[in-house]
C-alpha cells in the first residue's frame, strides 16, 4: 500500500527502516508489513524549516474542481435527468456515519441546512474504478458545502488536509486514532471521513461527492477555455505543473505549453495547472485565489451557454464523479437549482500552528494544529451558519483537550 510522489515533493531518499505504531512509516509510503531494505524511504531535505512555509498544505490540487460541483447548481444543469444516469453511485449506510450529541439549540440550528462532504482526488489514473480506491488515493481536497435550506445561499469551507484530527472507532476503524484528515479517505473510506469531520467541528454531512483532476480538464475546454493574467513566474510553474498534470491524465507530452505572460488563454489542462501552483510567494492562499478566479471566468462564461456546452460539461462531471446521493436525491436538488447562489468561501482551521515537526506516538510529520479547537469550531459556525453564541459538544471538548495533551515536537 503505497502513496504517491509528487514531482514537486521536496525530499531526497536513502534506505532507512524504522517501524512506528505497529506499521512502517514515511512521508510518502506506508508498507502492510517491512519493506524491501532496497525500498526507498523518507530523509529530509535540507532547509526543512522553509518547506513548510513554501509548500503548505501538500498537494492540494483540486479544491476548485468540487467547488465547481456546487457552482454547476446555479446553471441548473443537474435538471436533465438522462445526464444523472452516468454518475457513479456509491450507496452507503448512513447509520454508520458518527454525528455528536448537539445541544437542542445545535440541533435547530443544523435542521435548516444541508451539510455534503466534496472531495478532490489526487488519482493519476482517470477513471471511476481509481477514483474511490481505498489505500491509493488522498483526498487533497476536502470542503464541506452547506446549503441554506430556505435561501439557498451556498457556502464553502475547506478544510486544510494535513489538519490533526481524531478519526473515531467505527466498524471500519478498528481503534480510534489521530491524524491527517487526509489519511481518513485514504485508509477508510467516505465513511469514516464524514464521521471524522462531523465529529471534529459539530456537523452532520451524511452524503459526498468526489471528483478527479479529469472533470476539471474537460469542464474548462468545455467553455472554450479562460482569459486571464498571469505573470513569468506563474507561466513558468503552469508548464511545470501541466506536464505532470498532462502525464498523470494519460495524455503525456500532448500538450501546449503557455509562450508568454500577460493576458492568455487557458485551456482546460492549463487552467488545472495553474490552480495547482503552490511555489510561488502567496503559497496555498495565493493559490485559494487563483483557485476562485478560474471558477469566476468559467461561470462568467457559463451564463452563455448554449445546450450543446451544457451537454459537455454535464459530460465531463458526470463520468467522473462518485456520489453517495442517488439520482432521486439529485433530481431532487436540480428542481431548486436555479435558486443556488454560492456567496462565501474560506479555510479551516482559521488560528492554526503549522510549526510542529511531529508529535510523540504519532506516526506523521508536519501537521497542521487547530489552535483552540473549540473557539475554531465556534467560528466555523458563525461563518456557515450564522450562529454567534455556539456551544461546542462535549466530544469536540474532548477532542480538543487531548490535542493540548500531545507532545509536540516543534521546528
Amino acid at each position: 500500500m503505497a502513496k504517491y510522489n509528487d514531482f514537486d515533493d521536496e525530499y531526497e531518499y536513502e534506505y532507512d527502516n524504522q517501524e512506528q505504531n505497529g506499521y512502517y512509516y514515511d512521508e510518502q509510503y506506508y508498507y502492510e508489513e517491512e519493506p524491501d531494505p532496497y525500498e526507498r524511504v523518507r530523509k529530509p531535505a535540507n532547509n526543512r524549516k522553509g518547506r513548510k512555509k513554501k509548500k503548505g498544505r501538500k498537494k492540494f490540487i483540486a479544491i476548485f474542481a468540487v467547488e465547481f460541483i456546487v457552482l454547476l447548481g446555479l446553471l441548473g444543469v443537474w435538471y436533465f435527468a438522462n445526464k444523472i444516469s452516468k454518475i457513479h453511485h456509491d450507496p452507503i449506510d448512513r447509520n454508520q456515519v458518527i454525528v455528536n450529541q448537539f445541544s437542542q439549540k445545535t440541533e435547530n440550528v443544523l435542521k435548516g441546512y444541508r451539510n455534503i462532504l466534496l472531495l478532490g482526488s489526487d488519482a493519476r489514473e482517470s477513471s471511476i474504478d481509481a477514483l474511490n480506491k481505498t489505500g491509493e488515493n488522498h483526498t487533497d481536497a476536502i470542503l464541506v458545502a452547506s446549503i441554506n435550506l430556505d435561501t439557498y445561499e451556498v457556502r464553502l469551507v475547506s478544510i486544510y488536509r494535513d489538519t490533526l484530527m481524531r478519526i473515531p472507532k467505527s466498524d471500519i476503524v478498528k481503534n480510534e486514532q489521530y491524524n491527517k484528515a487526509t489519511e481518513a479517505m485514504f485508509f477508510y473510506g467516505a465513511e469514516s471521513t464524514m464521521s471524522m469531520l462531523n465529529t471534529n467541528l459539530d456537523l452532520d454531512i451524511k452524503d459526498y461527492i468526489l471528483v478527479n483532476w479529469e472533470a476539471v480538464i474537460q469542464m474548462v475546454d468545455a467553455v472554450g477555455g479562460i482569459d486571464i493574467d498571469i505573470d513569468e513566474e506563474e507561466r513558468y510553474w503552469i508548464n511545470e505543473y501541466m506536464r505532470d498534470t498532462a502525464l498523470n491524465t494519460g495524455r503525456g507530452s500532448n500538450y501546449e505549453q503557455v509562450q508568454n505572460a500577460g493576458h492568455v488563454h487557458l485551456n482546460g489542462l492549463q487552467a488545472t495547472a495553474y490552480c495547482r501552483i503552490r511555489a510561488t510567494s502567496g503559497w496555498d492562499y495565493r493559490r485559494t485565489e487563483r483557485q476562485r478566479t478560474v471558477i469566476s471566468k468559467v461561470v462568467e462564461k457559463a451564463k452563455k451557454f448554449n445546450l450543446s456546452q451544457i451537454n459537455k460539461v454535464l459530460d465531463a462531471v458526470c463520468e467522473n464523479m462518485v456520489t453517495s446521493m442517488d439520482n432521486s436525491e439529485l433530481v431532487s436538488m436540480a428542481k431548486e437549482a436555479a435558486k443556488y447562489s454560492l456567496t462565501q468561501t474560506g479555510g479551516f482551521p482559521y488560528d492554526r500552528i503549522d510549526n510542529v515537526d511531529h508529535i510523540s506516538g504519532l506516526a506523521l510529520r508536519d501537521p497542521v494544529i487547530a489552535k483552540d479547537l473549540v473557539n475554531n469550531v465556534a467560528k466555523l459556525h458563525q461563518f456557515l451558519f450564522d450562529v454567534n453564541d455556539f456551544e461546542a459538544s462535549d466530544t469536540v471538548k474532548e477532542i480538543d483537550r487531548e490535542i493540548n495533551n500531545f507532545d509536540m515536537v516543534y521546528r
